[in-house]
């Protein structure tokens, strides 16, 4: 015979929270806010506490009141009014907008880094060298298959163990997990070592003597032991005239000098008395000069300096004596290219884009041309001098075509 379920008394003292709860949900009212009509002493049982409910509900005519909505401050247009939807939603949009321009201007960034073609190089091996030591000194984990628990990690001489066991061994799986540390780890050392062979290959032997020049023939000797052809110059306001600056000619005979090494005998016989500036001839010893004419902003100049691969501190940036033009010398890697339209040709002239039209007047790439240096007097009785500290060695190798690609960013030939 089936044993009858006998039903659950709830203690007295639980039967109000009970009650209070069905009815608040119910009608809105509590136990005690209706009438009188019953006690919750006569009722033991989950159930009869409901129908006792009923009952005070059906006594006061089966009342209903509206329950507090816990969200409606969200709801409430103090809090939220059509103003400051709308201007949330406008502060959105411009963080939005805000963000996403930096996308486009990081990916710029990242393509002009990648652009030279040294730096891309760089990249590249070190990629390599992250994956093959992060592979090569990958962690090694070993499981086992077990039919209750799946596979269970194991020490390696327990996987050894069920791989010798040709009953085992088809359970046996091997896990190699990337090492990131080590991978990391090896990129930085490949990194630290490209810089170090990059400055040992960038600097010359060339080392002057005279470490303070204060006067032009001292000047022009430290110019020379740098590896410069020096040319003097002696600049007249009377010769100067609509196409000439007589102090920015060179004086007397220098075409010889022009693809050969001077002899430092030569600079003896100069008479530097009468002398207003030193110049050099682009193109020796592979140096050449980017000239920036008329530009305004300075940080123009820095941004050209950054896309050749320099830093700010770079040694031979010059500000020329007009204040608004500059003169950056390097040292090129290689020469350019017989098939290429500017093989032989003495400057390069490159016009600024839009974006830059405002800044720079135009840029010059001076390959086998005169160039002014420091400390020449200008027309205008201002000197030449270096942006940074005076150089001590030589201006640094950079591969011609990244200096093109670099140019081009801001202006077209």
């Amino acid at each position: 015979m089936r044993k009858q379920k006998t039903k659950k008394v709830i203690p007295l003292e639980e039967r109000k929270e009970f009650a209070d709860s069905y009815l608040y949900w119910t009608s809105g009212y509590t136990w005690d806010e209706l009438p009188d009509v019953n006690s919750l002493e006569d009722y033991q049982t989950l159930q009869d506490i409901f129908e006792a409910c009923k009952e005070r509900r059906s006594a006061a005519g089966n009342p209903k009141r509206q329950i507090p909505n816990p969200y409606a401050d969200l709801n409430n247009k103090d809090h939220n009014t059509d103003e400051e939807i709308k201007s949330t939603a406008e502060d959105f949009r411009e963080s939005y907008q805000d963000y996403s321009k930096r996308i486009p201007v990081f990916l710029k960034h990242l393509f002009d880094l990648i652009k030279n073609k040294t730096n891309a190089l760089r990249i590249l091996i070190m990629i390599i060298a992250f994956i093959a030591a992060g592979n090569v000194f990958s962690k090694k984990e070993y499981y086992v298959f077990s039919d209750y628990f799946g596979y269970l990690k194991v020490d390696q001489d327990k996987y050894v163990e069920w791989k010798a066991d040709y009953k085992t061994k088809d359970l046996c799986k091997k896990k190699k997990i990337f090492n990131i540390s080590v991978g990391l780890i090896s990129a930085a050392i490949v990194l630290l070592l490209s810089e170090f062979f990059k400055k040992k290959d960038d600097t010359d032997l060339y080392k002057p003597t005279i470490e303070k020049p204060s006067s032009l023939q001292e000047f022009a000797k430290y110019y020379h032991e740098l590896g410069f052809n020096i040319i003097p110059i002696k600049g007249d306001p009377e010769g100067n005239n609509v196409t000439q600056d007589s102090f920015k000619s060179p004086y007397g005979e220098w075409s010889e000098y022009k693809f050969n090494r001077q002899p430092k005998s030569y600079l003896e016989t100069i008479d530097w008395e009468d002398a207003t500036g030193i110049g050099a001839i682009a193109g020796i010893n592979n140096l050449i000069c980017i000239d920036i004419d008329g530009c305004k902003k300075f940080a123009i100049v820095e941004r050209i300096i950054k896309s050749i691969g320099l830093s700010k501190s770079y040694s031979w940036v010059i500000r020329s004596g007009s204040g608004v033009g500059y003169h950056i010398w390097i040292k090129s890697k290689n020469r350019i290219d017989s098939s290429s339209p500017f093989f032989d040709e003495p400057f390069i002239k490159f016009h600024p884009i839009k974006k830059y039209s405002n800044y720079i007047k135009q840029i010059e790439l001076r390959n086998f041309a005169h160039v002014v240096l420091p400390p020449s007097v200008s027309s205008i009785g201002k000197t030449y001098e270096f942006v940074n500290m005076a150089p001590t060695t030589s201006p640094r190798k950079i591969d011609y075509e990244d200096v093109i690609d670099a140019i081009y960013l801001f202006a077209k030939a």
